[in-house]
Parts: structure tokens; C-alpha cells; sequence
């Protein structure tokens, strides 16, 4: 059975199943518990994914449940798919090792299968583990490369839009701004094209960090108020605040520069509130 019908028969049995009471997550974890195969499979996926950041225990169980369920019925697209979640859980766990392992298994079978979105995607977070965790350099431009390939390949520019504003955060904190903006631009233009408002709003906080880092005061508060609405509008959607959060720490510190040492304390104490919350520890756009 393909997938795309796959996700399709999940959708209509959500709209099926669902009681006024009951919740996207109830439905698929009925799924996950009542169905076999490649529907199982798919909704055990979406159960992971929606569980990654903050749920080891749960994005760990459900991508596991995916894995032996995709390999019962030799479903090697799926399979490669579970291996994925699965070093996602583990990455957003800070389990790097493992991580990266899966992955590894999970791009072997994917370069098989010619799966170029699925590529690109690995190769993202490969990168941002040889970046954040191992400081490799050399294999952190090498992922993030293949990452680009495979994602034009794929025609995905949400993944562009990720490793593109990631690579601008590099260079801005080498210290090579001219860089940074550039890559902010294309980050930007890619984000737009996917209509990603969680990567847009990401965009506007990159550039008013990078304002704030050449000494362009007026035109970082104007990213980071722009970033700010934004990320007011997604947490009305998800709950998530850390994007606010973090917009608020910033506001603080171009303020602070300023000599608003009032306005500086105010944002401060906002953004501390939020943090002590226990908001998810990030709002980089995942992919």
C-alpha cells in the first residue's frame, strides 16, 4: 500500500472515529493500539513525532512500535522512517551516540530507496549533532550539504529554510555577518515558499539577534517585536512559549545596551517567568 493512501485512511478514520470530546492524539492512539500494519505504523509515527521534545518515554515507545511493525511486514520505506523518529526521540533526549546511529541506518536505507526528502531531513540533524554536541567542523558542512542536495532534490524548502538559517547562525557566531545576512535571506525566502509561520517567525529573531550583534539597535528591536507577534500568534495555536521566551531575552539585552535598564529588568522578568514554566527547551523550527 502506498503511503500517501496510507495517510489518507488514517485521515478519514480520525474524522470517523473522533467524538466531540476526544482528541487528535486519542484517536491515533487508538490506532496504534487496534490497527495492523502500515496504518499502525503511520499513526505509531505521528504519535513520536508530536512526543519528540519533550516525551523520551513516549516518542521512544511509538517510533519502537513503528520499527517492529515495519520490519513484520518488510516495509522497508516505513522501516527507514521508524529508524529516523526513533534517533529523533534520542536526539531531543541529548542521547547522541544512539542518535546518530539510527540515523545512519536510517540514511543507508534511504539512499537505497532514492528517498531524497527523508535524506535531507537526517542529514539536517546530523549536522546540528557535529555542530552543538561533537564541535566537528569538517562532518557539520559536509551534513549540512548533503541536507541542501537532497532537500532541492526533494523540492522541500522547509528543510531549506532549517539548514539555511542554521548555517547563518554559524557564521554569525564566527563572526562573519555579511554571511549570516546572506544565509538569513535565503532562509527567509525559503520559509516563505513552504508558508511556515513557525520558520518565519524563526527568521525574524535570527536577524534581530545578528542586528544586535552589529550594533543596529532600532533595527533589532524591530526583528524581535516582529518575531515576538509571531510566536504570540503559534502559542495561541500549540502552547508552546519558548518562543516568546526567547524573544523576550533578547529585547532584554538590546535594552540593556541602550541604557533602559527598567525596560531591560521587565523583559527579563517576563522571560524568566516563561523559562520556570518548564516551556520546551527549543523554538528552532524542527523538521
Amino acid at each position: 500500500m502506498k503511503r500517501t493512501f496510507v495517510i489518507i485512511s488514517i485521515l478519514l478514520l480520525l474524522l470517523c472515529s473522533s467524538s466531540p470530546a476526544g482528541t487528535e492524539r486519542d484517536s491515533l492512539e487508538s490506532i496504534a493500539r487496534n490497527r495492523k500494519g502500515a496504518q499502525k505504523i503511520e499513526a505509531c509515527l505521528e504519535l513520536a513525532y508530536m512526543s519528540r521534545v519533550n516525551d523520551f518515554s513516549s516518542s521512544h515507545y511509538y517510533a519502537s512500535e513503528a520499527l517492529e511493525e515495519s520490519r513484520r511486514i518488510s516495509n522497508t520505506i516505513q522501516e527507514a522512517y521508524a529508524l529516523y523518529y526513533l534517533g529523533m526521540a534520542y536526539y531531543y533526549y541529548s542521547e547522541i551516540d544512539t542518535a546518530m546511529q539510527l540515523f545512519s541506518e536510517a540514511a543507508e536505507i534511504a539512499v537505497e530507496l532514492d528517498d531524497n526528502k527523508l535524506l535531507g531531513n537526517i542529514y539536517h540533524l546530523m549536522g546540528t549533532a557535529s555542530n552543538v554536541y561533537y564541535g566537528n567542523t569538517e562532518k557539520t558542512f559536509e551534513y549540512y550539504n548533503q541536507s541542501i542536495h537532497h532537500s532541492m532534490l526533494a523540492g522541500n524548502p522547509r528543510a531549506l529554510g532549517a539548514v539555511y538559517s542554521t548555517l547563518s547562525n554559524i557564521f554569525r557566531g564566527n563572526g562573519s555577518y555579511e554571511k549570516a545576512l546572506e544565509y538569513i535571506y535565503r532562509a527567509s525566502e525559503y520559509y516563505r515558499r513552504a508558508e511556515y509561520k513557525e520558520g518565519e517567525a524563526w527568521i525574524n529573531y535570527l536577524t534581530g539577534i545578528l542586528y544586535n550583534s552589529v550594533g543596529l539597535y532600532e533595527e533589532s528591536l524591530n526583528s524581535l517585536q516582529r518575531s515576538l507577534e509571531q510566536y504570540t500568534e503559534i502559542a495561541e495555536e500549540n502552547g508552546n512559549m519558548t518562543g516568546i521566551a526567547i524573544c523576550l531575552d533578547q529585547l532584554a539585552s538590546v535594552n540593556r545596551k541602550q541604557g533602559k535598564l527598567e525596560l531591560a529588568r521587565d523583559y527579563s522578568h517576563r522571560a524568566l517567568d516563561l523559562h520556570r514554566q518548564g516551556t520546551p527547551n527549543s523554538a528552532f523550527p524542527p523538521p
